[in-house]
């Protein structure tokens, strides 16, 4: 690939236990352009293949700044229907040679993909998962979510749309959507990260509502080549 990209660090904090439970890896052009208009660049057909050399890039970065903790991966939008079981045992091989341990890996799915055949999905997200990495799902609620695919995909982690928490605190509706999903996923076993917190209002309505996993520039904006310092409330 001749697209020069790096990355960004941006960390999801455990306020239950009071430390960073993972790292989001998040691609970055090497001007700091943003992952869109590194996406722009590169032809459909050709968006899987990138995704593993970002994939591996991401660990290798990670390996070397020393990272203990767990570690976000992102798969590109409209590749998981395509990315194959190969592609994760790749990143998965890549990952231990950079000294990482599958058991740090989390792959996030965003919601949309999963929509549109869940059905057909399900065996290989389970697929994914039996190589070791943990399954989550992004933008979870960013359209009218179907609980009944929680039971069906069965991920280890959701994370929350960015855009259902904005303003939550003043928000009557998102507020019930939100403890509507909180609660189908503790009674599935499910964790929830809830991302983009911005305000100590958002904040402190979605740690009333019982989340315990927090990411958002009210915590730490992400870091470019380097690990953010986190403010992890006590």
């Amino acid at each position: 690939m001749s697209i020069l990209f790096t990355h960004a660090f941006q960390p999801i904090i455990d306020i239950r236990n009071k430390e960073i439970f993972s790292y989001e890896i998040l691609l970055r052009g090497t001007n700091y352009e943003t992952a869109a208009e590194i996406f722009e660049q590169i032809e459909r057909k050709k968006l899987a293949a990138f995704d593993q050399v970002n994939r591996v890039s991401g660990l290798a970065m990670s390996a070397r700044l020393g990272i203990e903790c767990r570690i976000n991966l992102n798969f590109t939008t409209g590749c998981i229907a395509t990315e194959s079981e190969d592609f994760v045992a790749a990143t998965v091989a890549a990952a231990e040679e950079f000294g990482l341990s599958k058991k740090q890996l989390i792959l996030e799915i965003k919601e949309s993909e999963l929509n549109h055949d869940a059905e057909t999905l399900e065996p290989k997200v389970n697929a994914f998962r039996e190589l070791g990495p943990a399954i989550a799902i992004d933008n979870f609620g960013a359209k009218e979510s179907d609980l009944n695919m929680l039971s069906n995909i069965k991920p280890d982690i959701i994370k929350l749309d960015m855009n259902l928490l904005r303003n939550i605190d003043q928000n009557n509706s998102n507020q019930a959507i939100v403890t509507s999903i909180y609660k189908a996923c503790r009674d599935l076993s499910i964790d929830i990260i809830a991302g983009g917190i911005e305000s100590t209002g958002e904040f402190n309505f979605l740690k009333n509502t019982g989340i315990k996993l927090f990411q958002g520039h009210l915590f730490a904006k992400p870091c470019f080549e380097s690990l953010p310092r986190a403010k992890i409330p006590t």
